[in-house]
């Protein structure tokens, strides 16, 4: 079964490279995510040495009884009218909100096809457990909570990146290498701007759109609003994923910018 999932995970990362796949890319760089996985790393932020600037945006979908927070990707498309083309955005969904609040995962799917947004899906568990230490519990059943979501992803459509983010940003060294051995990369955030956290050249910002974080978003409409010149002119770049995962390969190929739960052999 994981070997299955692997080859999944490897195939869409190879479709990324093709023709007609969202926004133009070039090579996404398979290698990496090899030795992201093999070497226990988490992706946290990409290289502070990115020139021009440049940082991702990251919004979770945890489960929520609040109705998510439409204005915020309503923004991040005003956004985009405004540079002209789509801005990307990294949206880590999980399963219980896919099922409560399926009209506005299809409104997230419109914008996506339509170009209105470039959205990089990311795996954010099936039930998202809180209790016991996350998914660091272990009652949890951390195979299925990835499992169950991939698949869940994959006939909804939205199966389209090897990540994986850890509820909370909660993990251990042993949950890294299963995660690993499923072909997925973990995803974290160094500007959860709820937090207080700065953002950087090079930042994975995260904020939460269902309703549960009015303090993150508020800060990132603030972040927006105060570098809309700067980005309007290229000085400072909204960046995906695998965009910032490349250029801060490019920039430093030893891949310092990597978090590493242990040395790495070299």
């Amino acid at each position: 079964m994981r070997k299955l999932f692997f080859c999944c995970v490897l195939s869409f990362i190879i479709a990324a490279t093709c023709p007609g796949w969202g926004q133009s890319v070039d090579v996404l760089p398979v290698g990496i995510f090899q030795r992201i996985r093999e070497g226990q790393g988490v992706f946290n932020h990409g290289s502070r040495y990115l020139m021009p600037e440049g940082v991702a945006v990251s919004v979770d979908l945890c489960p929520s009884t609040k109705p998510w927070n439409q204005a915020l990707f309503e923004r991040l498309v005003m956004l985009g009218e405004i540079l002209h083309k789509p801005l990307p955005v990294a949206v880590a969904v999980s399963g219980l909100w896919m099922q409560r609040y399926p009209e506005a995962l299809r409104q997230m799917i419109q914008w996506d096809r339509e170009k209105k947004l470039v959205i990089s899906w990311v795996n954010h568990s099936d039930t998202h457990p809180v209790k016991g230490g996350f998914l660091v519990n272990p009652r949890v059943d951390f195979t299925a909570e990835v499992e169950t979501q991939a698949r869940r992803m994959r006939r909804s459509g939205i199966f389209n990146t090897p990540f994986f983010r850890f509820p909370g940003l909660i993990y251990d060294l042993s949950r890294l290498r299963e995660l690993g051995g499923m072909g997925f990369v973990a995803l974290g955030a160094d500007a959860w701007l709820a937090k207080g956290q700065r953002v950087l050249n090079g930042s994975i910002i995260l904020v939460h759109g269902n309703g549960n974080e009015k303090r993150g978003v508020r800060l990132l409409f603030r972040y927006l609003k105060r570098n809309e010149k700067s980005i309007i002119a290229g000085h400072l770049r909204i960046l995906s994923l695998e965009e910032l995962l490349r250029e801060s390969a490019r920039v430093q190929p030893d891949l310092q910018f990597i978090s590493w739960t242990h040395p790495v052999s070299k």
